[in-house]
């Protein structure tokens, strides 16, 4: 007697090869790098941060990301109306003359008597006016590109004037460090 072994075939899937798949992955990711030019931003930051971070091993901690954040903020915001500009297809420069005359209106003011919140106010809205100005000169008037117009208004020496001027051509270092801690102790 002949016995008949039946085997049962089990159907296995076959999965896909993980190394393709992963290559796969790594080939999309190069080549969205190198097609996106912003994306090159992104590369070179972490890349300087490895770096920072094997020169010093401070660099990512939290106090030193607190000090470093604490010294952006400025640029950070006079670069957020920046890109604004730069979408539009414009680039004006008196937005960082104007981002350093508003400290010694508001300082002058409080000098004056006048108290801090109306100071800040009082040197927002001076720092509107200019804006305002130049930007009349620009569109309205003259009809110039933004950057020769801005550059006019400070090769005019209207920043440097006011500045000179509120501060009386002193250094600022000694006056700034009282009135800051006046200046946080009071708003906040």
């Amino acid at each position: 007697m002949v016995k008949k072994v039946v085997t049962d075939t089990v159907s296995h899937e076959v999965k896909p090869d993980q190394q393709g798949a992963e290559r796969d992955f790594w080939r999309r990711l190069a080549e969205f790098f190198l097609k996106r030019r912003e994306a090159s931003v992104f590369v070179v930051a972490i890349l300087l941060s490895i770096y920072f971070q094997a020169a010093n091993a401070n660099y990512l901690s939290l106090a030193n990301i607190q000090t470093l954040a604490g010294f952006a903020a400025a640029t950070v915001i006079i670069a957020a109306g920046e890109v604004m500009l730069l979408i539009c297809g414009e680039v004006d420069l008196s937005v960082g003359y104007i981002f350093a005359l508003s400290p010694f209106i508001m300082y002058t003011a409080y000098q004056a008597g006048i108290p801090i919140p109306i100071s800040i106010i009082l040197a927002l809205a001076v720092s509107a006016g200019l804006g305002f100005i130049n930007g009349s000169i620009t569109v309205w008037f003259l009809h110039l590109v933004p950057t020769i117009s801005s550059l006019g208004s400070h090769s005019l020496s209207l920043m440097d004037f006011l500045c000179l001027r509120l501060t009386r051509a002193r250094l600022t270092r000694y006056w700034a460090k009282a009135f800051i801690g006046k200046v946080s102790g009071h708003c906040w």
